[in-house]
């Protein structure tokens, strides 16, 4: 499927968004796509950071500059095609995990499918009960953060400065400083790096949790 780029943004640190029109396309929050130039040949895999029935894809990336696909995707613009196949995955949201609090967990771009995780449903009383923990490691790299309501979203930044409001280290590094922090939550949806996945999880099942009160989807 051929879909025509809308935009591109710039986020700095190599990361980027491509906005492109998703019409007559359906999926589920948290599933993703595999992408990229059209007529290139070649694909990846991307979550899908945008509101099903938007008519709006978005993918977030980070350009590679060794790589074959995203040094291209990061030099599309407005009107040039992008090739998608899907949607695939099973990073979803079930029904009886709407009903509990839900503790979102990312690392860098891993951010991306919880965009279109909270807008699961337009009414309010069906939008999931979370928090988000976004593990960065600058400050500057608060990518989609406005797409979060207020007062549900942590930084974590692990280099440099941390801003009044955030936490200077990691997300485990948090959760180790806030020992009853997990307590709150009835189920974890994780994405990013396999070493914060791990650890997290850890921690979680010292904490009580179940295997199936877990969810992760692993950025490579």
């Amino acid at each position: 499927m051929l879909c025509p780029v809308i935009a591109r943004e710039y986020f700095g640190n190599e990361v980027y968004a491509l906005h492109f029109s998703l019409e007559a396309f359906s999926f589920r929050p948290g599933q993703y796509i595999m992408a990229g130039p059209a007529g290139m040949g070649h694909l990846r895999e991307y979550s899908l950071a945008s509101a099903p029935g938007s008519g709006e894809g978005r993918i977030l990336f980070r350009r590679i500059p060794q790589g074959l696909v995203t040094p291209v995707l990061a030099e599309l613009k407005a009107g040039d095609s992008l090739e998608i196949r899907g949607p695939f995955g099973d990073f979803l949201l079930p029904e009886a995990g709407r009903k509990g609090r839900i503790l979102f967990a990312a690392t860098g771009t891993g951010i991306a499918p919880f965009t279109s995780l909270v807008h699961i449903s337009s009414e309010p009383e069906k939008q999931p009960d979370y928090t988000l923990l976004h593990g960065v490691r600058f400050a500057m790299e608060d990518y989609l953060h406005g797409d979060f309501s207020s007062g549900r979203l942590i930084l974590c930044v692990s280099r440099g400065d941390a801003p009044s409001g955030t936490f200077s280290g990691r997300v485990t590094g948090y959760l180790r400083a806030n020992p009853d922090f997990l307590n709150s939550f009835d189920t974890i949806y994780a994405c990013g790096n396999s070493d914060m996945i791990y650890e997290l999880f850890s921690l979680a099942r010292k904490t009580g949790f179940r295997r199936e009160q877990l969810k992760a989807e692993i950025y490579f």
